[in-house]
């Protein structure tokens, strides 16, 4: 509303918009863990050992052309077949089909399934690490 070139604000809105606030505020705290809560939690699962964990997020940085994409296609085919990397065990998880460059790396895995919401084949691998036996 307005008067006079002076706005006022609606005590309804800003009565909803502090609900909303309070609201957020004990759902947030309710999530606070204490000592014990932080006890519980469980420690981090090893995708590639001493690397990479499961369930968290890493960057792979450094200038242009130092190799990033291939470190990247490389680790997303091991950790697609289980062959360690490097000499670190890894834990297979899904196979490299996320990134359009590892599907350019990996061919085999980007074969199409019967339809567009199917999960590729996997017959074989060209990735840089060799098959898991």
């Amino acid at each position: 509303m307005s008067f006079y070139g002076t706005d006022y604000p609606d005590p309804l809105a800003e009565q909803e918009r502090q609900s909303a606030i309070d609201r957020r505020s004990l759902e947030l705290h309710s999530q606070i863990l204490d000592v014990d809560g932080l006890r519980k939690i469980e420690p981090p699962s090893p995708l590639i050992e001493n690397y990479l964990f499961h369930d968290s997020l890493a960057w792979l940085g450094g200038k242009p052309g130092h190799v990033k994409t291939f470190i990247a296609v490389e680790i997303a085919c091991c950790v697609g077949t289980g062959t360690p990397w490097h000499g670190h065990q890894v834990a297979q998880g899904p196979s490299c089909t996320s990134s359009p460059r590892a599907r350019l790396a990996c061919p085999s895995v980007s074969t199409p399934g019967p339809s567009p919401t199917a999960s590729p084949s996997r017959t074989s691998c060209s990735c840089p690490c060799p098959p898991s036996s």
